[in-house]
């Protein structure tokens, strides 16, 4: 799991099914020993009488014939066991369905926690660990700047571990990364600006893990929850995922601009990695946008954006394509135009190009 955990669950189950009970609590005992403890009850007035008078629970969770939220301590947070996923609710409360993956039930619980838990519980990066932050950017459209910090994260995650996020208003993480659960950036979007849940454990329990390795939030399923994401609660959550979960590598696939909100954004990362094409257009942009970041930064000393950009091309063709020479921006290298293959594994063969390491090199 992510980070290294400051806390302890205690969870009480109220159910009649003593051997799933059994099998349940052998599972956590060898996958989360130190995270969680279990308490179960096949009796209601025992529970509720256990619950009032030892006050050790954090979360109860019961069958749906064995309701006793009505008699619950304001303190306690609570949901409900299911048998299958038809039933996400009840009684506006989260039905888990017990027959999931562990893995997926207990994020379902960290998600619970995380409603009523301090802020000052979560997680923490181990001494002396140290974090990437690169943020992939363009000044021109379809050049595959997606694909490309896609599939550098795929192959940082051989070397370490990687957070890929996607800041971009319209999100096409799910087009690279999958994996089983029902986590969404939405709901980190929704904690960063309630400031009444946990971050730290609202990030445990949304986040993926995708088959080659790279950690992932699902994109919004509406592109208006991004839009609503400000500039202050990119930064919060870049700097959570930089400091409290032992990532090696924090990779942003982001806009670049001149608003000043942006460029403070950008101003976060340790290196910024510009795509491009090389084509015509392209490099006529990405020299107006150079040389006015150059009088920006002039007049505000505080940002120094220009010097951590590095300009990797890609769908570089030797007849339409051509380097940008006359700059200060050093150039990590180049990929060439790949047809015929859809997003992710047009993402996985770029991964196995040598060129990505140049990127980090100089780390």
């Amino acid at each position: 799991m992510i980070g290294e955990s400051v806390m302890y669950i205690k969870l009480a189950i109220i159910d009649n099914d003593v051997e799933y009970f059994g099998r349940l609590s052998d599972t956590f005992s060898n996958n989360y020993e130190n995270k969680i403890e279990i308490c179960f009850f096949t009796d209601e007035s025992i529970a509720v009488k256990n619950i009032k008078e030892t006050r050790k629970f954090d979360i109860v969770l019961m069958n749906m014939d064995k309701d006793i939220s009505s008699e619950l301590p304001d303190y306690l947070v609570y949901g409900y066991l299911g048998d299958s996923n038809e039933i996400e609710s009840y009684n506006g409360k989260i039905v888990i369905n017990k027959y999931q993956n562990i893995d997926l039930i207990y994020r379902q619980l960290i998600s619970l926690y995380s409603e009523k838990a301090s802020s000052n519980i979560g997680f923490r990066n181990s001494h002396d660990y140290n974090c990437y932050k690169i943020a992939f950017v363009s000044v021109a459209g379809g050049v595959g700047t997606s694909t490309v910090a896609s599939a550098f994260s795929m192959r940082m995650a051989r070397q370490g571990k990687v957070v890929y996020l996607n800041l971009e208003d319209f999100d096409s993480t799910n087009n690279f990364f999958c994996a089983n659960g029902n986590g969404n950036l939405k709901n980190i979007i929704f904690a960063l600006k309630s400031k009444k849940t946990n971050l730290s454990l609202k990030i445990e329990s949304e986040i993926k893990q995708s088959n080659e390795g790279v950690y992932f939030f699902d994109a919004c399923d509406v592109a208006l929850d991004k839009f609503s994401m400000c500039n202050r609660e990119k930064i919060d959550l870049i700097r959570e995922l930089s400091t409290k979960h032992n990532f090696n590598f924090v990779i942003a696939d982001t806009k670049i601009s001149l608003d000043e909100n942006n460029l403070k954004l950008l101003n976060d990362f340790d290196k910024i990695i510009l795509v491009s094409d090389g084509s015509t257009v392209a490099n006529a942009k990405t020299y107006k946008f150079l040389n006015s970041l150059t009088i920006v930064e002039e007049i505000n000393e505080d940002l120094s954006v220009n010097k951590k950009i590095n300009i990797l091309y890609n769908q570089f063709s030797n007849k339409y394509s051509k380097l940008i020479t006359d700059t200060h921006v050093s150039t990590v290298g180049g990929i060439n135009k790949i047809k015929g293959l859809e997003p992710s594994e047009l993402a996985k063969n770029i991964s196995e190009y040598q060129v990505l390491d140049k990127i980090v090199g100089g780390q």
